[in-house]
């Protein structure tokens, strides 16, 4: 590597390390938030002939962004909440682009299992189950997966699963998750038992869903996992307003 390249190497290696702390710790909007790093990010990583890094990481970004604007509209009132909600929507047009614009320029073949995985989860969320259960399907395929990305994906799988009505292995793929749970990181942990408490809250099981997401939350907390408690949260204020 040239010394220019090895100088904007060293930018990207930081502004990924800006990204990581501001996503987890739920600044994402701003002048300073996760959104506007990642986008400079995603110049660096042109500029090194990275493209298709480029496209998942900013669309991870926004699929995120997505999320915490809905946990957000959650929780607000009056006008808050419209704002919130629309911005949730642009995140997730904007995060399907960029994650379609991926796999026309690199095929499901040519992305790695980290990129397949986010392209699920943003399929999940604009409800195309079908091709987002494709992706997932094709990353657990591939040999040397980690046991984070692992987790992540067979909790994707046990959500998509149930989407398409298919129960039984639905919660197969949970536990599936759920059982990796000492193997991993607490991010990884928490996104698992966040998903699980949503599973239970779709099954009607509102007791059993308050207590995963409540263990979720103290998890979240004591690793400062600001965006994570917020979405957690989201949901907790689902199951109080939902009754049981």
């Amino acid at each position: 590597m040239q010394p220019h390249g090895e100088v904007l190497r060293k930018a990207e290696r930081g502004l990924n390390e800006a990204v990581y702390a501001l996503t987890w710790a739920g600044v994402l909007w701003g002048r300073t938030g996760a959104i506007r790093v990642s986008r400079l990010r995603a110049e660096y990583l042109k500029v090194l002939g990275e493209e298709a890094s480029a496209l998942s990481a900013l669309s991870s970004t926004y699929y995120t962004a997505a999320g915490n604007a809905v946990a957000h509209a959650q929780q607000a009132r009056g006008w808050r909440k419209h704002l919130w909600r629309a911005r949730a929507v642009v995140c997730l047009a904007i995060a399907v682009l960029l994650s379609n614009k991926l796999e026309r320029r690199a095929g499901l073949s040519g992305m790695t299992p980290d990129q397949l995985d986010v392209r699920a989860s943003i399929l999940r969320k604009a409800r195309r189950y079908q091709v987002a259960l494709g992706c997932i399907e094709e990353a657990l395929r591939r040999d040397g997966l980690s046991p984070d990305t692992t987790a992540l994906l067979e909790a994707g799988r046990g959500e998509v699963l149930y989407a398409l009505s298919r129960s039984t292995e639905a919660t197969v793929a949970y536990n599936h998750a759920l059982l990796m749970c000492d193997r991993v990181r607490p991010t990884t942990s928490v996104r698992v038992l966040k998903s699980w408490g949503a599973h239970r809250i779709r099954l009607g099981e509102r007791g059993e869903a308050r207590r995963v997401l409540r263990d979720a939350l103290v998890l979240a907390e004591k690793h400062h996992l600001g965006d994570q408690e917020e979405k957690i949260r989201a949901l907790l204020v689902q199951v109080s307003s939902s009754g049981g």
